[in-house]
């Protein structure tokens, strides 16, 4: 379905995509995907964009989103490494702030960010509809990328740290599977191989109405992104994954599939 034909068919409601998971987990390289196939995301100026440790070519989030987004998990008095373990609320200020953001961009708009798993009710509502692009990868690999990117909060080689980020890991993945239930996912799995990456990426552009840009991916893709992404890096490696943790994982790829 095109973007066009189902923007018509939601002729009171304006669409929107959301990308997001658990953070390390591919969204930011399918953003850039989102892109450069032409979907209305803002301009450069408009999107954080960053090059630096952990994130080689990352982020692509619109700022006024991410500013938003912040703002709401402040309120809640949490933050992307300590979320909420209840609903979140917002005031009927920052309500209207989010209504009037959202008059102000074009149908369609497709933005990404982390965070929406946690605030996606703040939202609800406010496009009709919401599709979200659900990225994940193996709770091994997401802690090995934590570890790389915030050696002064998580290590492997403590077993209390890797508790928080196992369980990091799966209060974000049971949401986003929680999300599924009620709006539209497409599943992207951060762990494929490159050819069946590239490949879900463009069904998943092309389900949409769009082509995905091939060569701009491979201009824009390090190898390095996904470093904790081969069969060596995302198994269990001596980390023990708990059981619990793997029952999600196997859920996710069952959604995936």
């Amino acid at each position: 379905v095109s973007l066009e034909t189902s923007a018509q068919k939601h002729p009171l409601g304006k669409p929107a995509i959301f990308i997001t998971g658990s953070g390390k987990c591919g969204t930011s390289v399918v953003a850039h995907c989102f892109f450069a196939s032409g979907f209305p995301m803002g301009t450069l100026e408009d999107l954080h964009i960053f090059e630096g440790r952990g994130n080689l070519r990352g982020l692509w989030e619109h700022k006024r989103t991410l500013d938003l987004n912040c703002e709401i998990l402040e309120f809640n008095s949490c933050d992307w490494h300590t979320p909420s373990q209840e609903a979140l609320k917002v005031s009927e200020e920052m309500r209207e702030r989010l209504r009037l953001f959202a008059e102000s961009v074009p149908a369609w708009f497709c933005c990404k960010d982390p965070r929406f798993v946690s605030t996606f009710s703040a939202w609800y509502g406010l496009f009709d509809p919401i599709t979200i692009v659900g990225c994940f990868r193996h709770p091994a690999g997401f802690i090995k990328s934590l570890v790389n990117v915030w050696p002064d909060k998580y290590s492997t080689g403590s077993r209390h740290d890797r508790t928080k980020a196992f369980e990091l890991w799966n209060l974000y993945s049971t949401r986003l599977l929680s999300l599924a239930e009620q709006v539209p996912v497409h599943w992207i799995d951060f762990d494929e191989s490159l050819p069946n990456l590239k490949f879900r990426i463009a069904s998943v552009i092309s389900r949409f109405g769009r082509i995905f840009n091939e060569q701009a991916f491979d201009q824009f893709y390090i190898p390095t992104e996904r470093r904790f992404s081969h069969e060596a890096e995302s198994g269990m490696s001596g980390l023990d994954v708990p059981k619990h943790v793997l029952e999600v994982y196997d859920r996710l790829i069952e959604a995936y599939r």
